[in-house]
């Protein structure tokens, strides 16, 4: 399972690189994959779900947050300010991907019933959307202007 989990995130996030190196725009691309994640976790928390179903869900989850934490990954040097170092903006997002694991079972059981996990996950995603830097402030800065 273990190598299963690191086999779809890295495909995700890869895919995601490799489509933005050709020019795809971080947005659409992360919209794209959110709603993927979506769909993922509603095959997976729907309870009704028989267990193939669940697992495919469980897979394609784990490609969609692969496939956002790459577009967000990519689009980091783009916040980084000159006398702001990207490993404290890395160690920032390290920490918050921590604490939200470290809600996630609290979360899961505190709420009534499935729905209430893919709300707050999707108020997650919408956050890390409106979080993701202007697409004229990404594209405006030269590529080694930030070093």
């Amino acid at each position: 399972m273990a190598a299963a989990k690191i086999v779809a995130i890295l495909f995700g996030g890869t895919l995601m690189g490799s489509l933005l190196a050709r020019n795809g725009r971080p947005r659409t691309l992360f919209v794209t994959v959110a709603v993927v994640g979506v769909a993922a976790q509603i095959l997976l928390y729907w309870p009704s779900s028989p267990l193939p179903l669940a697992i495919a869900g469980l897979m394609l989850w784990l490609f969609a947050f692969g496939g956002q934490s790459g577009v967000c990954m990519a689009m980091m040097p783009t916040l980084t300010a000159r006398d702001l170092k990207g490993g404290t903006l890395a160690g920032l997002v390290n920490q918050a991907i921590s604490i939200g694991s470290f809600l996630t079972p609290t979360l899961y059981f505190a709420l009534p019933d499935w729905t209430g996990f893919i709300a707050v996950a999707i108020a997650g995603t919408l956050v890390a959307l409106l979080a993701l830097p202007a697409p004229r402030r990404a594209l405006a800065e030269p590529a080694g202007a930030a070093v």
